[in-house]
């Protein structure tokens, strides 16, 4: 077998891909037939390619729930000049009398587009606003975050369901996510029998580099080092409200310029902070776990992770931070954080028995999902999940076809 290059070496450059995927052509054509798609997908260009040719196709009128309420605007506006589509935001802020004369007016065909953020779907004012479109399309961005499994769970996505039932097609957006996530987040929607495609999790126009530290003063000051390399604009995500204090505090005292703790922020401080930000007044952010970039977010040329991210999903969120051409993603982990995961993979180790109960009840049925096959087993679905994939590379099991292939 030939050996594999250490993580640390540089990822070679390479041609930036042009042209839809295979994924977002898959998605498209699903959309296109009436059906309904949920498309993990991490790449931003890929993820909006099946909705502009949608729009394009004449798929209208759209609903579309976005992931936070403060890209309302920029994405109504984004509608209006790129696909030419008149839109109407729905938010906390209206009046009741704006909101119920929107809903009027939405009923009656009026609007090309109907906008919502996640979390106004509980208001039943517009909620019912948002009901009242004969929706051809309906969007729902951050569907990951229906899951349980997803590090940043929002039970106000489950409200979207209520208005999948009446959508013509239904697209569901969310990061990269286990078979467990998958399976809930299709039950949550009420997407029963939708495609679910998996998109490319490479990022070409990205360079991510690993460094592993011998402590923490190694790590502040290979941090450091990155810094005064004078990155327009950089992110830093940690793990600990502690640390993140610690660190922009550091910024600040070594490097002589501002650098801001984003975890003690109120809605107001984050906005004004993310115009600063975007502005050139503001140049290090830091952060715990991940950062949903928004419409108004500017071009990142520098993402540094400190401290080995909890699982893949999260580490893809803090990638996709860095999106400025030729971006850097810098993984900077201590050699204790290394051989932690490794003694976690060893007791993740599949044992033989629970093997065995797998193999014995995936043969003896001709379908099951992953939830019944864990309450079946009576094993966790991640650890069902880990064995079906030891039995698959063992030749126990054939594998005809997955979630994200059909």
């Amino acid at each position: 077998m030939r050996a594999q290059p250490p993580l640390s070496e540089p990822t070679r450059q390479r041609t930036p891909r042009r042209g839809p995927t295979p994924a977002a052509r898959a998605v498209t054509d699903a959309l296109l037939r009436g059906g309904h798609a949920l498309f993990l997908a991490t790449d931003a260009a890929e993820r909006d390619w099946p909705l502009r040719q949608a729009l394009a196709a004449g798929m209208r009128p759209l609903l579309l729930v976005v992931a936070s309420e403060r890209d309302l605007q920029a994405q109504a506006e984004a509608l209006a000049t790129e696909a030419d589509l008149v839109a109407c935001s729905l938010h906390a802020r209206l009046a009741d009398d704006h909101v119920a004369a929107l809903a009027e007016q939405l009923a009656k065909g009026r609007w090309d587009a109907a906008l919502i953020s996640a979390r106004s779907l509980g208001d039943p004012r517009l909620m019912h606003a948002a009901q009242a479109l004969t929706v051809r399309l309906l969007v729902i961005e951050g569907a990951h975050r229906v899951s349980r499994h997803s590090h940043r769970h929002g039970s106000a996505w489950r409200h979207a369901a209520a208005l999948v039932e009446t959508a013509d097609s239904v697209l569901a957006l969310a990061d990269a996510v286990g078979e467990a996530a998958r399976e809930e987040i299709v039950a949550g929607l009420g997407l029963s029998g939708c495609q679910v495609v998996l998109g490319a999790l490479d990022r070409p126009q990205v360079r991510l580099e690993t460094r592993r530290m011998s402590g923490q003063r190694d790590i502040d000051r290979h941090l450091l080092g990155l810094l005064s390399e004078a990155p327009e604009r950089a992110v830093i995500h940690v793990s600990q409200r502690i640390e993140a204090e610690r660190i922009a505090m550091l910024v600040r005292d070594e490097c002589g310029f501002d650098a801001l703790d984003l975890t003690t922020l109120t809605p107001t401080e984050f906005s004004q902070a993310l115009r600063r930000f975007r502005e050139g007044g503001l140049r290090v952010i830091v952060t715990i776990g991940t950062v949903e970039p928004g419409a108004d977010w500017p071009q990142v040329p520098l993402s540094a992770v400190v401290g080995l991210p909890p699982d893949l999903s999260t580490l893809h969120a803090q990638m996709s931070i860095a999106t400025a051409e030729n971006a850097r993603v810098v993984l900077l982990y201590e050699r204790g954080e290394q051989e932690r995961l490794e003694r976690a993979a060893m007791r993740a180790a599949c044992d033989a028995g629970h093997l065995l109960a797998l193999y014995e009840a995936v043969v003896s049925s001709e379908e099951l999902t992953l939830r019944e096959l864990s309450a079946r087993t009576g094993l966790h679905p991640d650890e069902a999940d880990l064995g079906i994939e030891a039995l698959i590379r063992g030749d126990a099991l054939r594998v005809l076809a997955r979630g994200d292939d059909r």
